[in-house]
């Protein structure tokens, strides 16, 4: 009996698939409410899909994580006066009541 070699057969995939979402792409690629809110529920699947690599695991940890990331960004960039930061306050805001 003849041996099989093995091969590397590409299959082509269906053109309605979507590739992964890749959150540290995607990140830089935010420019509206629409992609922001795409990016937060993506966020959200990869909490509960990837709950183990998260290092801040409840919300008073992440909350810290957020201030001191805000506070790193600062150091870098310097101070921003643009309307996009008190448009996400107020989202986080909102979302304190919103179920």
């Amino acid at each position: 009996m003849a041996r099989r070699s093995p091969q590397l057969r590409l299959i082509s995939l269906p053109q309605d698939t979507v590739p992964p979402y890749d959150l540290d792409v995607e990140v830089d690629r935010v420019h509206d409410l629409a992609s922001f809110n795409r990016f937060v529920r993506e966020l959200r699947r990869d909490y509960h899909d990837a709950e183990e690599e998260w290092s801040n695991d409840d919300l008073e940890q992440f909350l810290s994580g957020l201030s001191g990331a805000c506070d790193d960004l600062q150091a870098f960039r310097g101070r921003s006066q643009s309307g996009a930061w008190r448009v996400f306050a107020r989202l986080l805001l909102a979302a304190t009541v919103r179920e």
